[in-house]
């Protein structure tokens, strides 16, 4: 008999458009406007215990605010609340709580939009 392990949520990716300049900061890791951006969901068991904020940039799908493209720079497990942070020093940190956003993705790979000729 194989041993086969049961995942609460299947690999799912997801492709998200660059809207607006707050992840541009004129590095190579920079996400500017046209850009398509790859992620792949984290399951919502390990929100709690597993957001590896410094392996990868995250996309967040908020109930209000739609998707964020952003770094986390801090998640407080014990009250919820992750601190997130953009590339551009135009954009200040803030603070969202865990329960108002309904996704999670890591940022695998981006799509670089081409330049016009």
């Amino acid at each position: 008999m194989s041993n086969i392990t049961a995942r609460d949520e299947p690999d799912l990716h997801m492709a998200f458009e660059v809207r607006d300049i707050s992840m541009s900061a004129d590095t190579r890791f920079s996400y500017e406007p046209g850009d398509i951006v790859i992620g792949k969901l984290v399951p919502k068991a390990n929100w709690w215990k597993q957001i590896h904020i410094g392996q990868f940039d995250f996309i967040l799908i908020h109930r209000t605010e739609g998707a964020l493209l952003k770094k986390i720079f801090h998640h407080d497990a014990a009250t919820g609340r992750l601190t997130l942070r953009s590339l551009n020093p135009s954009f200040e940190d803030f603070s969202i709580d865990m329960n108002d956003i309904s996704q999670i993705y890591n940022v695998l790979k981006v799509e670089r939009r081409r330049a016009a000729r």
